[in-house]
């Protein structure tokens, strides 16, 4: 099998994999405005005095970082086993 069939049928069978092009939008949008969204730039701070009552608690983040490895095995999963409910959870996800 040559290397442009074999590229072929990965493109076929993985056509669902389009959405990774999004990656190419956000992410020069999103580090244009860290770079020019600065201090002195006019924008709004989303802050109440509720939120300083709220203690850190350092044994949270296991629990938080491994909210991140569960999305990411759920994207792995269903990228490669179900399509459709691929498409369904990452409608989900990127919609919210």
């Amino acid at each position: 099998m040559s290397r442009s069939s074999a590229l072929k049928n990965f493109i076929k069978k993985y056509k669902h994999a389009w959405v990774f092009l999004y990656a190419f939008i956000y992410m020069p949008w999103f580090m244009y405005l860290e770079k020019h969204i600065t201090a002195e730039s006019e924008y709004h701070v989303i802050h109440s005095v509720l939120d300083d009552k709220i203690p850190f608690v350092e044994y949270f983040i296991v629990p938080y970082l491994l909210w991140f490895v569960f999305i990411a095995a759920v994207f792995l999963y269903f990228f490669f086993t179900d399509v459709e409910g691929f498409i369904s959870w990452r409608s989900s996800v990127l919609s919210e």
